[in-house]
């Protein structure tokens, strides 16, 4: 939704930024309280009130910020901060004080209260010193009307109050902002048992406080208002409060004391002692709080009572207003393709969809998906992958030859697991008098295909047995809309994993009254998902199933039938490189003079190199294919030459060609292999070496034709010990290409250990 600033708001939010205004309204009035008894300076809990005011404000600007004018957010979030640090200085000091008076107290060693007394006296010179600081910042404050214009902001929304908070939008903005706080706090979980991480401890301490204050804010939409989980965070922010607090004062009375006069040091140094002590002690009750509450998986309490969707009767509610919902399936850790679906179908103002399962399983972010997919908008089963992955974790040996489950399970963290864990297999609702069923296989099975030719006489038994005017399957990854004995069965298709020869995400769309279905595909980057996967290290048959849209079976089955055939052997595989070519670039003649020059310095370089003809096929593909990456941007081409090479489909390689041939390719210019690069790592060392002999010689023929002109007419090869000379018959001028090996040579140089010289000899034809 667009920020705002105006009388009306789209519908589909205005529940949402109702609750912004009432938060926001109920914040500020919460901090103007404050500002007296700020001023007066008698009573030090009214600075403690303001801070903790200012940062629920600032808060909730973060959390509602779509709801105002950008400018606007900026602006106010910017004047919140500042009086949240011009009071923080005094709240702290008069922490510091309370608790030097309070030990003072218990203090019965005259030697340690001159010391006690001298640093309480300074404290309190400071504390003063510091009021008029916060005076001017609340004159600032009240000065610049940030507060009125909030509360005028806030007000245009209430005025249309009949609205209610509880939309589907409020919470998937919930749980949205809950579980992105949840994730950052928990990030700093590698540093709780080191106690010497002071900072990262502090940083967690501010983490778990925003968490709180986001919890706190959408705690009404929610059953028992959060409130145990709260609690369990203000515990936590407590401790680490306090514990960052020893943390300053040790900080500061060691700055402090060399300026300290000789009969106070006693008193102080035995408060550092007592400090220290103490630190230590809340550092434990912090590591004890902790570690009970991850054995009692309190923090993923947190996560499932956040993925509570809306109350059914908003669902009932929507689907009645809307009459549509999206439809999808086998989405199968494909976050890129999910996001295209999303994103298209809000374009079309769906706002529910209904997923027929299988989330994870052969895709790069399954962890990423289930996160999307607990969100409000989405009504989830379970699918037969799904309890594959399940089973995998509770059995490894299942997995022991199976990437993809092997690598899911990696990713997947316990939360995600426990909300798979708590999908269902089937799911009904009913709207307008239309009984829906969304399983997975079958009502009978998870792992049951209904094809588009399936028979018919099975899916009638289904459909007596079902109870359904319309059943959602997924599984088989085909589209598919059949009636049967008055039951419509429909399928998706496969939002991450199409079997139909077009790579797009299939989705499709159910409207009600009258019953109808509209599918969809949308294109997303598929050769990007497919390359980052070839860098998470899966098996290149899981890029190739995305990139052909087809069943794995068929990609294996055409892999294997390009191996038996060693097509490197026939001559015509050549033409239909070239061809190949020319459709990205229709002007052949530099890569064909690269390819002549490349071919004469390979042939006439044998006995240095000893590589036959399958290594001499190799070099001439990659001639012919190394500047396509031309066709899509002439920065980086060789990496885009790379990516066309292992992606289109159309080129007659099996997969180790792709990569060699590719590699080759990408290494005709700039920087040198390295086997950190991920189109090597699937290689051998072996295959590895000859691409580097491969890309030298390549390099070398590039640049003996980078005019694109054909200076060089023929090229002989004389060697000596450490010394390589190539003689150039060339016609025109030469300059550029002379220019451009001595650039280019290094590689060639390393490969044979040899210095490399151009001898240019005119061309008398």
């Amino acid at each position: 939704m667009k920020a705002f600033l105006t009388q009306s708001t789209p519908e589909s939010k205005d529940g949402y930024c109702l609750l912004a205004a009432k938060t926001l309204l109920r914040q500020i009035k919460e901090l103007e309280n404050q500002i007296p008894g700020v001023r007066k300076n008698n009573d030090i809990e009214y600075v403690h009130k303001l801070r903790v005011a200012s940062r629920r404000l600032r808060s909730a600007l973060s959390v509602f910020d779509e709801c105002f004018e950008s400018k606007l957010t900026k602006k106010w979030r910017k004047a919140t901060k500042n009086l949240t640090r011009s009071v923080g200085a005094a709240r702290d000091a008069d922490v510091q004080i309370a608790f030097l008076e309070n030990y003072s107290r218990t203090n019965e060693e005259d030697n340690a209260a001159r010391g006690l007394d001298y640093i309480i006296g300074l404290k309190k010179a400071r504390r003063m010193a510091m009021q008029s600081d916060v005076l001017e910042s609340l004159d600032e404050l009240e000065g610049s009307q940030i507060l009125y214009e909030i509360s005028d902001s806030c007000k245009i929304i209430t005025r249309n109050d009949e609205h209610d908070i509880n939309t589907l939008p409020t919470y998937e903005k919930a749980h949205h902002q809950i579980s992105a706080r949840l994730d950052e706090m928990l990030t700093f979980e590698q540093f709780v048992h080191n106690e010497a991480a002071a900072a990262k401890h502090h940083e967690l301490r501010i983490a778990a406080k925003r968490l709180r204050y986001t919890m706190e804010i959408f705690s009404l939409i929610y059953k028992g208002g959060l409130s145990d989980q709260i609690s369990l965070l203000k515990r936590f922010q407590d401790v680490l409060g306090e514990m960052h607090d020893y943390d300053v004062w040790v900080e500061e009375l060691r700055a402090d004391r060399p300026d300290i006069p000789d009969e106070a040091r006693y008193g102080v140094d035995k408060l550092l002692t007592y400090l220290t002590e103490m630190r230590k002690f809340r550092y434990m009750n912090f590591v004890f709080l902790w570690d009970d509450a991850v054995a009692n998986g309190l923090f993923d309490r947190i996560r499932r009572l956040t993925d509570v969707g809306p109350p059914s009767e908003i669902l009932r509610e929507i689907l009645l207003r809307d009459k549509k919902v999206a439809v999808i399936s086998d989405v199968h850790g494909n976050l890129d393709a999910l996001q295209a679906v999303v994103s298209d179908a809000k374009k079309l103002g769906l706002q529910i969809f209904l997923n027929a399962g299988d989330a994870v399983g052969f895709g790069i972010y399954p962890s990423q998906v289930v996160k999307t997919l607990r969100s409000a908008m989405f009504l989830n089963v379970i699918g037969n992958v799904d309890l594959e992955v399940l089973e995998g974790l509770r059995n490894p040996e299942l997995n022991r030859n199976d990437a993809a489950k092997k690598f899911t399970i990696e990713e997947l963290r316990p939360s995600d697991v426990a909300y798979l864990e708590s999908l269902p297999k089937e799911l009904r609702l009913k709207v307008d008098g239309t009984n829906v069923l969304v399983t997975h296989g079958s009502p009978d099975s998870v792992d049951e295909h209904i094809y588009p030719d399936s028979p018919a006489e099975r899916l009638e038994e289904i459909a007596l047995k079902a109870s359904a005017d319309v059943i959602i399957t997924g599984h088989s990854h085909m589209p598919m809309k059949r009636e049967v004995g008055g039951v419509i069965f429909v399928n998706p298709g496969s939002v991450g994993r199409p079997v139909d020869r077009d790579s797009r995400a299939e989705y499709a769309v159910l409207s009600f009254d009258p019953i109808k279905f509209e599918f969809r595909k949308v294109n997303y980057d598929v050769e990007a998902v497919a390359n980052e996967m070839r860098r998470k290290g899966l098996p290149e048959t899981f890029a190739q199933v995305l990139l052909r849209a087809v069943p794995s079976n068929i990609v294996k089955k055409q892999e294997e039938e390009l191996q038996k055939k060693e097509i490197w052997k026939n001559r015509s595989t050549i033409n239909e490189v070239r061809e190949i070519a020319r459709k990205y670039l229709p002007d052949e003649t530099h890569a064909d003079q690269d390819r002549k020059l490349a071919l004469m310095i390979f042939n006439k370089t044998k006995k240095l190199h000893s590589l036959g003809n399958e290594e001499r096929y190799w070099l001439e593909c990659a001639t012919l294919l190394h500047d396509i990456g031309l066709s899509r941007s002439g920065r980086g081409h060789h990496k885009s030459s790379l990516g066309i090479i292992l992606n289109d489909p159309n080129l007659p390689f099996t997969h180790k060609e792709r990569y060699v041939i590719g590699s080759i390719a990408r290494y005709h210019r700039k920087a040198l292999p390295d086997k950190k690069h991920f189109n090597l790592r699937p290689l051998s060392q072996i295959e590895r070496e000859k691409i580097v002999v491969l890309s030298s010689i390549l390099r070398v023929a590039d640049a003996l034709d980078y005019s694109h002109k054909s200076v060089v007419r023929a090229v002989n090869v004389k060697t000596f010990p450490r010394h390589i000379v190539l003689e150039c018959g060339f016609s025109g001028n030469h300059d550029l290409e002379d220019t451009s090996v001595s650039k280019k040579k290094e590689l060639f140089e390393k490969v044979f250990m040899s210095d490399l010289t151009i001898v240019w000899k005119r061309d008398p034809r």
